[in-house]
């Protein structure tokens, strides 16, 4: 859990570094050592897959209200449909999504979250099924 009075940093690009699931597991964990959060995390193009999809996931359920992610690239990895659900899942499930981002006022931003060129097969197929999940995650969301 993030503690008061966190770092923040609006925007960390470590794209195209090839670092893996195991790099992410040990920049998620950096990030929590040092209280740092994380407006924008752009990791696309690592070869990041199932393990990688797991601690972002763990890192959304974990985000306080007030220090959500704003956007999170993931393009261009080998993340799974069932790890692209689960972050999905997540997402749906915390309040503090759509986020209230700074400088914006009371206008509520959902989360920009980019998974092209994963590995999901049959993309149209699996976007019925996580919006299906997402409306059950989170009834009020689906209404309105």
């Amino acid at each position: 859990k993030i503690q008061a009075n966190p770092y923040l940093a609006s925007e960390v690009d470590v794209s195209r570094n090839r670092i893996g699931d195991d790099g992410v597991r040990l920049l998620m964990r950096k990030f929590k050592e040092l209280n740092v959060v994380v407006g924008n995390l752009k990791l696309f193009d690592n070869h990041l897959g199932r393990a990688a999809a797991a601690v972002l996931t763990s890192w959304i359920l974990s985000q306080s209200a007030q220090w959500p992610f704003f956007e999170l690239h993931l393009s261009d990895n080998f993340i799974p449909a069932e790890g692209a659900r689960d972050i999905l899942k997540a997402v749906a499930g915390k309040a503090s999504y759509p986020s209230n981002r700074p400088g914006r006022g009371k206008q509520r931003t959902p989360l920009w979250l980019r998974l092209e060129n994963n590995l999901i097969a049959r993309a149209n197929e699996f976007c019925e099924k996580v919006e299906d999940l997402m409306r059950a995650e989170r009834p009020a969301a689906a209404t309105g």
